[in-house]
């Protein structure tokens, strides 16, 4: 049996250029659906927060001229993505991610 560590873990992590989304598929199986402005917007570093606390009201913005670029696993409890823009301190931790999903079982 899984604990629940184990359904935080991502098991497959999929950029799409076209459709501009990042899709990851957990171990429980669930898609994880996010737009790249939802992300890009939702990015929890400081600079783009202002501060530590964690992102409670997300705004989306408009980050259409900003592309995805490449994402990097860090340990075992988060992942960091790199943007057409340079951007890459935001460290989103796969909780925090799953909040982010937009699909209509999430929304």
């Amino acid at each position: 049996m899984k604990n629940d560590k184990d359904q935080l873990l991502p098991k497959d992590l999929s950029i799409s250029v076209l459709d501009k989304i990042l899709y990851v598929t957990w171990a429980n199986a669930h898609v994880t659906v996010i737009p790249w402005n939802v992300l890009r917007s939702g990015c929890p570093c400081v600079v783009c927060k202002g501060d530590h606390k964690p992102v409670k009201n997300l705004i989306i913005k408009d980050f259409d001229d900003i592309h995805l670029i490449d994402s990097a696993q860090i340990g075992k409890y988060a992942v960091r993505f790199l943007w057409s823009d340079g951007h890459d301190t935001g460290i989103y931790n796969y909780r925090y991610l799953k909040t982010l999903c937009t699909c209509s079982e999430c929304s």
